[in-house]
């Protein structure tokens, strides 16, 4: 499908469902350019109308308010909205009916989030969050090159059977893609998507950072040419992107990768402009940081986050339970949102060391990306700490498998961990992916009693690893 074919059949459907995104895509347009000052207003004023609706139309905002009798009127600061409660996943499962709005009209919209944490939650949109929603995302990939109805390909998501699979190769036509599923990425599958893709023509390719991290390392092994496929931009989310993958994306399909950061409560928080800074749609949700726990040396926040659209289900002063920070320094691109940087994935993403120490399990990061770095030859690999604290590693040989890999990873996580550290290396055929279809480098198993008494870590992600030190591998 041509790309003005498929950019006026998508608009001109959502349209049609009441789902207004030309109209919120051209609004964001012209807000993105504005000063900062009045970008700060703009989003102040949203965020009091927000506060209004959550009082006097959601039951359990206006319970838990009275409750501390604090009332919209009196939050004139952002001193003043950081003395309202915080809203937890659990509130969430426990209070969902209560978060609903006895207001809300029209149509809404139900969706799961991936349950990254645990157990997904079930979400209310509104129209108007979806339009905005999408808006976000589709302005981001604009500032990088691609619009709306550009031949796309995800590789996201999870297959169905039945009315379902059809009703969604109906909707991947009407937005001008294709799609491989995350479960799909094995040898066979790959090659002939590769020759689907050639003669498709793509644009933009989309998907969990780990799936196109591990279509990438397959097609590489595979010798087929990702950079014939003549991709403009590369759109990587629903994960941290670590550098490692965003560099061998780069390598593999020959052009810019950007990140976009998100969650299914409240859409977009950060995307990539074309310098590579992560800019908050200010229109759309406030952002917040939180110190994780006092005393403790540590590089990142917790991110509080507050939809500005979502009338149905506003989520105000929501822990995503992600470490980021908020920088404000002026961005070579002129606008003047202020960006996201340092994502670190959950806090609850924690590594206990041999000494009882916590680590955030981004130290794990460390570690693949020297695997990367030296060409080690791992297809996959995965860490998972067990209930007795132990580290077992999944390792997928690939072609070129080096056997000093065992010992590099042996005495990598040694350094981190200490020498008490108990270390069990496998190899194992295939390691599947999440039932979301994302792909985890790092699992723990340990209790959740454990995980919380360790609820924030010192980070020190530039110190190096060292190879040295006694004892052996051993690898079965």
């Amino acid at each position: 499908m041509h790309p003005k074919v498929g950019k006026a059949l998508y608009l001109g459907l959502q349209d049609l469902r009441g789902i207004h995104i030309r109209s919120h895509l051209s609004w964001l347009e012209q807000t993105q350019r504005l000063p900062v000052d009045e970008l700060r207003q703009l989003q102040w004023e949203r965020l009091q109308r927000t506060l209004q609706h959550a009082y006097h139309h959601v039951p359990y905002y206006r319970a838990r308010w009275k409750a501390i009798k604090l009332h919209p009127d009196q939050i004139r600061t952002p001193e003043d909205f950081q003395q309202l409660p915080i809203l937890t996943k659990q509130d969430v499962r426990e209070h969902a009916k209560e978060l609903r709005a006895d207001n809300a009209r029209g149509r809404t919209f139900h969706r799961f989030t991936s349950g990254s944490t645990g157990v997904p939650l079930g979400i209310e949109h509104s129209a108007n969050s979806r339009a905005a929603m999408w808006a976000a995302k589709y302005r981001g990939h604009r500032w990088n090159g691609v619009d709306v109805g550009e031949k796309t390909v995800w590789v996201r998501g999870m297959p169905a059977n039945g009315a379902a699979y059809a009703a969604r190769r109906v909707d991947d036509w009407l937005t001008n893609g294709v799609r491989l599923f995350p479960g799909e990425i094995v040898p066979g599958l790959v090659t002939r998507f590769h020759q689907r893709l050639q003669r498709f023509h793509p644009r933009l390719l989309e998907g969990y950072a780990s799936a196109l991290y591990q279509m990438a390392k397959l097609m590489q092994e595979l010798k087929l040419d990702g950079r014939a496929l003549g991709l403009r931009l590369v759109v990587a989310g629903g994960e941290v992107l670590y550098d490692f993958q965003r560099t061998c994306l780069q390598e593999v399909f020959g052009c810019p990768v950007a990140d976009e950061y998100g969650c299914a409560e409240v859409g977009i928080i950060g995307f990539d402009c074309e310098h590579g800074r992560r800019h908050i749609p200010v229109e759309n949700v406030y952002v917040e940081t939180q110190p994780c726990t006092p005393g403790i040396r540590a590089r990142s926040s917790e991110l509080i986050v507050t939809s500005l659209v979502n009338d149905a289900m506003p989520f105000v002063r929501y822990r995503l339970g992600d470490l980021g920070t908020i920088e404000t320094q002026p961005c070579r691109c002129g606008r003047a949102a202020p960006t996201v940087a340092g994502l670190d994935g959950k806090i609850t993403g924690l590594i206990r060391t041999a000494d009882g120490r916590w680590l955030h399990d981004s130290v794990i990061r460390n570690v693949i990306y020297q695997i990367e770095q030296h060409r080690m030859g791992v297809a996959q690999i995965r860490f998972a700490q067990e209930e007795d604290a132990s580290v077992t590693v999944e390792i997928v040989r690939g072609e070129h498998f080096h056997s000093e890999t065992v010992e590099h990873v042996w005495r990598s996580l040694k350094a981190l961990l200490g020498e008490r550290a108990v270390v069990h290396i496998r190899f194992v055929e295939r390691i599947p992916q999440k039932d979301s279809g994302k792909f985890c480098f790092f699992v723990s198993r340990l209790p959740e009693s454990a995980r919380e008494a360790g609820q924030v870590v010192g980070q020190d992600r530039g110190a190096p690893l060292s190879l040295s030190g006694n004892g052996s591998a051993h690898a079965s």
